[in-house]
């Protein structure tokens, strides 16, 4: 992650999805993303080089997370915390509506102000696993 370390992994989403989104030719409409010939893509892919909001939102969860080589599924705590995030901000379709009827400027507002939001709490649980059995010697 080039994020400060200190920053909140919402933030980190959201604050890059804006500044993916911010250049008109790398935002786009009825799809998550899409490749240089305008063809619908994964918004995880490197072939994508246009995404709509959530498909930013996609993107730039998956390289927090790290899983750019793996599945989405790696990402999608991270996802729904960010989506979670914008509870109350979006229509009960999401994104999807702002991004296509509405357009960029609607969306990246959204984006901004949810930006100015404190986050909740992201804690990715950790498993604790009982030793004990395995102290000493004669447990073998």
């Amino acid at each position: 992650m080039t994020a400060d370390a200190q920053e909140h992994p919402i933030t980190t989403v959201i604050r890059r999805s804006i500044e993916r989104l911010e250049d008109e030719r790398r935002w786009t409409t009825h799809v998550m993303a899409r490749d240089r010939y305008g063809r619908s893509t994964d918004p995880e892919s490197g072939f994508a080089c246009r995404w709509c909001a959530y498909g930013a939102i996609v993107k730039e969860s998956c390289v927090v997370v790290g899983s750019m080589d793996r599945q989405r599924n790696d990402a999608s705590g991270l996802i729904n915390a960010v989506m979670e995030h914008f509870k109350g901000l979006l229509p009960p379709t999401g994104f999807s509506t702002v991004n296509d009827l509405r357009g960029r400027e609607a969306v990246l507002a959204i984006l901004r102000q949810g930006l100015e939001m404190t986050p909740a709490p992201f804690v990715i649980p950790e498993r604790e696993w009982d030793t004990s059995p395995y102290d000493s010697p004669s447990s073998f």
